[in-house]
């Protein structure tokens, strides 16, 4: 009876080592709840900062010079979709996902680089940034680039436009989608289609487009959110 009631037993229970490790995994998961609650938190809290700074500025045209706060916040959220979306493609499982991450990458920073207008003028970096203007040289990087990706993408040239196109259809890829929307609308503001006064479109103009940065930023929130 003894040793029947010995071999149920080790039957039941798991191992020690079985249990040590099940405990070494309970701070990990632990960590990674609260890393994640975390940046959900400052995801929110940027949100809610970007909407109210909007509802804040609307109605005086100084806000909205060049370079001025609200591009300086479209800028921002730009670059950190840039970050996001690179990171997420760095720690992508496999390959034609890293491709497809690191595309939304470079599409974020077409974007950052049509909103940012560097100022070096009286440093001695003016020259240089003139150098960089006259040859559009941000515009030959972001086009090789986006010639890598391609490349990159020609193998499975099939297989990456599926895969792009189910992506679209999950909640990173209608963020983007809206992001995009948004632009376009700004766009129209900005050639005073919307409405004529050219203070009240330029206002419209910069407000929706901080709206798409948003978008394009919380889409590659979502995006890296997944993979983590």
């Amino acid at each position: 009876m003894g040793l029947g009631y010995r071999a149920g037993r080790s039957r039941a229970e798991p191992s020690l080592s079985a249990r040590g490790h099940a405990v070494a995994a309970q701070p990990a998961a632990s960590g990674l709840t609260i890393s994640r609650r975390l940046a959900d938190w400052l995801a929110g809290m940027i949100v809610v900062a970007v909407l109210v700074q909007l509802a804040i500025c609307f109605g005086d045209i100084s806000y909205y010079d060049e370079n001025g706060q609200i591009e300086l916040g479209q800028c921002a959220l730009l670059l950190l979709a840039v970050g996001l979306f690179f990171w997420a493609a760095v720690k992508a499982a496999d390959r034609l996902t890293a491709v497809r991450l690191f595309a939304l990458s470079i599409f974020a920073l077409t974007f950052l680089f049509r909103e940012a207008e560097i100022e070096m003028e009286g440093t001695r970096f003016a020259s240089y940034l003139a150098i960089a203007e006259t040859y559009r040289l941000k515009y030959v990087f972001l086009g090789l680039l986006w010639l890598s990706v391609f490349a990159a993408s020609l193998k499975n040239l099939r297989e990456s436009i599926v895969s792009g196109w189910r992506w679209l259809m999950t909640a990173p890829g209608k963020a983007l989608l809206a992001g995009i929307a948004f632009y376009l609308v700004g766009d129209l503001s900005e050639k005073n289609i919307v409405v004529a006064a050219h203070d009240l479109g330029v206002m419209i103009e910069e407000n929706v487009e901080s709206l798409g940065t948003l978008a394009i930023f919380l889409s590659s929130f979502l995006t890296s959110r997944r993979l983590s």
